[in-house]
């Protein structure tokens, strides 16, 4: 789990019960940034005083010691231990100093699922750079819980928005452990919307064959890529969907930010748990 301010007890509690449903180990991660002597600024640098550094410093420890707390509350109230039996699910909390960059990519890669709250960029641009960093630094999957969303649990339904794309094939594949269980998955598509590969039919044969309810959704009127963001979402609602499997970033990130796209849109409005890989 991946912590940003004000989302202390949604990731703790979320990333606790995925541990606890699939016997796993929960990791907090707290990534405390070095505070640099000087701050670039164009071709020159900026001198930061003493005093500067040690408030940077001051804040980062506050902010490490709430997330501990949250986290410490998250595994008592769940029974978790540091030192489980064998089977059993456990929890441990780290605390790590350096560039996010550098420990979440290193990290990451050694666990199966990286827990992260709903970037806010109006609130901290770090969380969205956190998941940034998650998804395209650590080659694993990334659940997003919005702000008081519970983690995924077995049953319910599952929303797949599909795209005919590499990314989302293996976003699927990635998810399977989390399908487990589910009483319906959807797989939703865009119609006139995507890139060349198999259609939504095939990709629910695909699933049928590993022993899932499945149904297709053809969504119709789509013109854009926002568009199909927000006609993934609506639908996701009709549905009742408690997760949904997308896909990040079939466009490239960089065309998104300036045009919007189907994942940005669904990152800044999704009410429910997505879980992304790139």
């Amino acid at each position: 789990m991946l912590w940003s301010d004000g989302d202390e007890a949604t990731i703790a509690t979320g990333a606790i019960a995925l541990a606890k449903r699939f016997q796993g180990r929960a990791v907090g991660l707290v990534v405390r940034p070095p505070a640099g002597e000087f701050m670039p600024t164009g071709d020159f640098g900026m001198a930061l005083s003493q005093d500067y550094i040690e408030k940077m410093q001051a804040d980062a420890a506050q902010r490490a010691l709430r997330h501990r707390h949250a986290f410490e509350a998250a595994v008592a109230a769940a029974g978790l231990s540091a030192h489980p039996a064998p089977g059993e699910a456990g929890a441990e909390y780290l605390e790590q100093d350096g560039a996010a960059s550098t420990v979440i990519g290193t990290v990451g890669r050694v666990f199966d699922l990286l827990v992260i709250a709903k970037p806010q960029p109006k609130r901290s641009a770090e969380t969205e750079i956190l998941f940034e960093t998650a998804l395209f630094e650590t080659g694993r999957p990334v659940l997003m819980l919005p702000e008081g969303v519970a983690a995924p649990k077995p049953g319910g339904v599952v929303a797949i928005a599909w795209n005919g794309s590499e990314e989302t094939a293996r976003t699927i594949a990635l998810g399977l452990p989390l399908l487990a269980g589910a009483d319906r998955v959807v797989v939703m598509e865009a119609d006139g919307f995507g890139v060349p590969g198999p259609t939504a039919e095939d990709v629910a044969e695909y699933l049928s064959a590993h022993g899932f309810a499945t149904q297709v959704r053809h969504l119709t009127g789509i013109s854009a890529a926002e568009d199909a963001g927000a006609a993934f979402l609506r639908e996701a609602a009709t549905i009742g969907a408690d997760l949904m499997i997308k896909g990040a970033y079939t466009q490239s990130r960089i065309r998104q930010l300036i045009f919007g796209g189907a994942t940005r849109h669904i990152l800044t409005n999704a009410g429910l748990p997505v879980l992304f890989a790139h």
